[in-house]
């Protein structure tokens, strides 16, 4: 005969049963993010103005870049007109003083029709002084081209023109200068003979 079991010993089967664990309902990305809120809205913050005072430096630098090249525009513009007017008014009343430099002999002896002619080196030394009338300044020097000649525009008035050259060249004496008129839209010729020494 079975045994039965007193009231206070019989233990229901879900008493024996272990409890559930209560597993937590997962969160959304906007649920984990909520304790941070505030520090992402200040970071965005932060980007944000970071951004905009790069973009407004960087269009300050162009605006300036692109003052600094309309000022050189402006400026070379400017240089091209002055030269421009300047060449009008020297061709409406300037005039013009041409001429050449002879320069001889160059051989010790030289025989009719068979001209010894002067080494470039002998022109390329020799300098034409455009001065005031007392020679006490120097407005213009010149350089003779290949041939000996010069030419130069000059305003309506009186200078004293004259030679000089390295002493050494050819063993070159000075040429006297002269006195010479310009007139407006007129050309002035005075030419230059340089005695070389040689015999």
């Amino acid at each position: 005969m079975d045994e039965q079991l007193p009231p206070n010993l019989i233990q229901s089967e879900s008493q024996f049963q272990a409890p559930t664990p209560e597993i937590p309902k997962p969160q959304n990305l906007s649920d984990r993010l909520m304790p941070y809120r505030w520090h992402i809205v200040i970071a965005g913050g932060i980007i944000i103005a970071l951004l905009f005072g790069a973009y407004s430096y960087a269009k300050y630098l162009n605006q300036q870049n692109d003052n600094e090249v309309a000022k050189q525009a402006e400026d070379t513009q400017k240089k091209i007109d002055e030269i421009r007017q300047k060449r009008i008014q020297d061709l409406t009343t300037n005039g013009t003083l041409t001429g050449h430099v002879t320069i001889g002999p160059n051989c010790p002896v030289e025989r009719p029709g068979v001209p010894c002619t002067p080494a470039p080196e002998a022109y390329a030394a020799v300098r034409i002084g455009i001065n005031t009338t007392d020679n006490k300044q120097t407005l213009k020097v010149l350089a003779l081209d290949s041939s000996g000649n010069y030419e130069v525009s000059l305003a309506p008035g009186k200078y004293s023109v004259g030679t000089s050259h390295n002493e050494g060249t050819l063993g070159m004496g000075a040429d006297s200068s002269h006195v010479v008129t310009i007139e407006a839209k007129k050309t002035t010729v005075q030419n230059f003979s340089i005695d070389t020494g040689i015999r």
